[in-house]
């Protein structure tokens, strides 16, 4: 969310650092999908509880 507010809000506020809004809210998005990443690949990976194949 801090992202897309970056995204939109950043360059209402401050037109001459465009690129700089721009840089910082996919900064903000590289880190929010390595969240995403960090939390749901650990259960992906692992073996099934049930101890069935797949």
């Amino acid at each position: 969310m801090a992202a897309g507010a970056l995204r939109v809000l950043g360059p209402l506020a401050a037109p001459s650092w465009h690129s700089t809004w721009i840089f910082a809210a996919g900064i903000g998005w590289v880190l929010a999908f390595a969240l995403y990443v960090a939390a749901y690949a650990a259960p992906l990976f692992r073996a099934r509880e049930d101890g069935k194949p797949g």
